[in-house]
């Protein structure tokens, strides 16, 4: 199911959506940290107060861990699933790595176009049908090596049925 979900452009965006997000995240959250801390600092400086001193260095110590473990989290979840050996983490680690702009670009321009042509003859094979799509998916020049041969496996699969 993963699979077929990332050779789809839109579950490529999906994906490249989710990277970007945490990519954010990675940057915002030490700004924040850093921001809030200094604006803090400051005020504990002006007001000049142990109590406020203790409360500053606690918060500013909650605010480090926190930081700490939104950092640590994708590890330890690729942690955890790699010693799992799941191969559906396996699939969704492949299908993050695939997640790029080019990538939605050939699934959205290439794939999906010759998905279209060949799921439409295999709902209705013919002999004519089945020499036209064969012919179209062999001059898709964008088309990857390892696509356009499930393609035409999908074709023969359609053509023995016309038999």
């Amino acid at each position: 199911m993963l699979k077929n979900f990332c050779r789809t452009s839109g579950g490529l965006r999906a994906m490249l959506l989710l990277k970007v997000v945490v990519k954010l995240i990675f940057v915002v959250v030490p700004i924040v940290i850093i921001i809030t801390s200094i604006i803090s600092l400051v005020n504990v400086i002006k007001g000049n107060s142990k109590e406020e001193l203790d409360k500053f260095i606690w918060t500013f110590i909650r605010k480090v861990v926190a930081g700490i473990i939104v950092f640590l989290i994708p590890s330890i979840v690729t942690y955890a699933f790699t010693n799992l050996t799941n191969e559906n983490f396996y699939d969704l680690q492949v299908c993050v790595d695939r997640a790029t702009l080019d990538e939605v670009k050939y699934y959205e321009d290439i794939y999906e176009v010759a998905e279209t042509i060949v799921s439409t003859l295999e709902n209705n094979p013919s002999k004519i049908a089945v020499s036209e799509t064969r012919d179209k998916i062999t001059s898709m020049s964008g088309l990857r090596g390892e696509d356009k041969e499930d393609f035409l496996a999908r074709i023969d699969a359609a053509e023995s049925k016309t038999e």
